[in-house]
């Protein structure tokens, strides 16, 4: 009939697989561990300082890995293998990069090559896993899930699954994202047990008990669950739809309601929706419109508006392309040497910055190789992000923002291609345009109280502890209460105070963060690519900001006059209902007024790129960027 659909089903080709569960490898490696903490977890054994562990203790039920039963588990899969002249390696899954060091660190026999394998290593370091070992050792691969389905090793012939990963998940309260370990699916479980199986018969080791494996949920939860939605409600506004969050009810995996409220004042913090009416600005237009997400496609644009397009291009590519930097584990110290050295105080994107603009100034292949394996670079992310920056450039063309005749490299004196340029060198608009692409990624710094030396020439003040200088960020839950005028009933119902900001820490990855030392980099503010709470909330990508930048590229701005009356003193201008800024009233007025005139420039560039409205605006604002601390 008409409705009959053709179809064609073609064999898969897969070898047989044999299982075995934690009962299975405590019965076959007969594992015992020493009485301690662990041990009401465990039976007892008639050795009252030896304890048996069982398959249904509570230490395993709640996803402990024990790095000792993997050991034993490998040297007596290896025993197995050798008794069949069988040469394949041994895959173990772990949930990240700290457990695979560990767990390698573990298996002490001399027989092994051991190899990690994770999204961090460089490429030349992944690539090692495809290499036969050296003659009379057995490769030993730990792995996260980036080998369950991106990665094929050919001659993994024995899995051992932990049967835990690091998920990121989105918290509504919060509006942050969570790496959190948990078990895998039973999809995943099944994929990870398939690497065993590829080209030869294969044997599976699961660190979970058949019931376990019963309770893992079916399926990995999508990713429009477990994410933040900016750029979806980008697009689906674009395409013309009215009603997002109904537009996505009607999906097979719907998001939740305050995923989708929450993206929609997302895009009303960075200019692209207008709060009013839900209607995209022409910001937004011009965002839906870009390759690329929408922090890296407001760098683009106001690197065309405030003179920096080279230095935006390369910002922007960074921004999706991630960081070249990688090491191995023992060298991160060096690597932040490195960092540091590139950054020069200007935080982690302009550190990439500067190292992307070293390596382009090599012209053979083998100077840039040496560059990048003295720099702990990858050669194929920089050469990603020059890539990348390509795309880009024709997409400023194509929406008209810059004009097609445009060519930095053929000609750099050319009338256009300084007035793009007119600011690439300026660091201080750099971090400018940073500020106002990743509000409302920002953190006030609080510094401790002044220490003073004494010397000669009278008391000294010294650079704060780097220690104890902290960082505030805006709390999303109480922005949303705020919103919905539900602050008070909340702080009633908990009998708890809900404050406007909560603590975010710099991530120990970061250039600027340093160990034990006195700070010489003290800015106001920073500015963050990206947040996630594992142990603490970390920010990640930080650039040092000013408190003029911060006030002009910004949220709203308003006045808090109220305590002048009394004895405390005023909080000055109040930043999107939440941030105080310290100011005199005279300063505070101009800057509203200029805010007003920087505004109206812009919306006038985006209303038509070519024009050059404003441009005794954007003089003033450049310089006072340039001359401010």
């Amino acid at each position: 009939t008409t409705n009959e659909i053709a179809h064609v089903h073609i064999e898969g080709r897969t070898f047989p697989i044999d299982d075995f569960y934690l009962d299975d490898v405590l019965n076959m490696t007969n594992f015992k561990v020493s009485r301690g903490r662990a041990s009401s977890y465990f039976n007892h054994d008639d050795d009252l300082n030896i304890v048996a562990p069982s398959a249904e203790s509570k230490y395993f039920q709640q996803g402990n890995i024990n790095y000792e039963l993997i050991a034993e588990l490998v040297y007596r899969v290896n025993e197995d293998l050798d008794s069949k002249n069988d040469k394949g390696s041994i895959l173990i899954f772990l949930p990240g990069a700290m457990e695979i060091k560990k767990c390698l660190n573990n298996i002490e026999d001399d027989h092994f090559w051991k190899l990690p394998l994770h999204s961090a290593l460089s490429s030349l370091e992944q690539k090692k896993i495809f290499q036969n070992s050296p003659h009379g050792k057995r490769k030993i691969i730990a792995a996260t899930n980036i080998a369950e389905t991106s990665i094929t090793i050919p001659d993994a012939v024995a899995v051992i699954d932990t049967g835990r990963v690091k998920s990121v998940q989105y918290d509504l309260k919060s509006n942050n994202t969570k790496l959190v370990e948990i078990w895998v699916s039973r999809a995943e479980a099944k994929q990870r047990r398939g690497r065993a199986g590829r080209i030869r018969n294969g044997l599976c080791y699961k660190l979970f008990t058949k019931e376990t494996e019963r309770k893992m949920i079916p399926q990995p939860i999508p990713e429009i669950k477990r994410t933040k939605l900016e750029s979806v409600y980008l697009v689906v506004k674009a395409i013309g739809v009215n009603n997002v969050y109904e537009f996505l009810q009607s999906g097979l995996d719907a998001p939740h309601e305050n995923n989708v409220y929450n993206a929609k004042r997302a895009l009303e913090d960075i200019g692209a929706l207008r709060p009013n009416n839900d209607e995209l600005t022409a910001l937004g237009k011009y965002l839906s419109m870009l390759p690329t997400d929408l922090k890296s496609g407001k760098v683009l644009i106001y690197g065309c508006i405030f003179g920096c397009l080279e230095n935006s291009l390369t910002l922007a590519a960074i921004g999706v392309t991630g960081s070249p930097f990688s090491c191995k584990h023992e060298d991160r110290s060096a690597m932040k040497e490195v960092q540091q050295k590139f950054g020069k105080d200007n935080g982690d994107s302009i550190a990439i910055l500067n190292a992307y603009k070293d390596f382009k100034s090599y012209s053979s292949m083998k100077e840039r190789r040496k560059f990048c394996s003295d720099n702990f670079l990858s050669i194929l992310r920089l050469n990603d992000i020059e890539a990348t920056r390509l795309q880009y450039l024709n997409s400023l063309r194509e929406i008209g923002f810059i004009p097609f005749s445009y060519d930095y490299g053929k000609d750099r004196n050319s009338d256009e291609v300084l007035r793009f340029n007119r600011n690439n060198d300026s660091m201080s608009i750099v971090k400018s345009i940073l500020t106002a692409s990743l509000y409302p990624q920002l953190a006030m710094v609080e510094l401790p109280d002044v220490k003073y030396a004494q010397s000669i020439g009278g008391a000294i003040a010294l650079d704060p502890e780097f220690k104890k200088i902290k960082y505030w960020t805006r709390n999303e839950y109480y922005r949303k209460l705020f919103d919905k005028g539900e602050l008070e009933v909340s702080e009633n119902k908990s009998s708890e105070r809900i404050y406007p900001a909560t603590r975010i820490f710099m991530h120990p990855s970061s250039s600027l963060f340093i160990n034990d030392e006195k700070s010489r980099v003290n800015p106001s503010f920073i500015v963050f690519n990206d947040s996630q709470e594992t142990s603490k909330l970390y920010a990640y990508g930080v650039t040092p900001s000013s408190k003029i930048s911060v006030l002009l590229f910004g949220g709203s701005i308003s006045y808090d006059v109220t305590s002048f009356a009394g004895s405390a003193k005023s909080k000055g201008i109040i930043m999107d209902n939440w941030l105080p800024i310290r100011t005199w009233c005279k300063n505070a007025v101009l800057i509203g007024k200029l805010r007003i005139l920087l505004d109206k420039t812009v919306r006038a560039r985006l209303e038509d790129p070519r024009s050059n409205a404003g441009q005794d605006v954007l003089k003033i604002i450049e310089e006072l960027i340039k001359i401010s601390l």
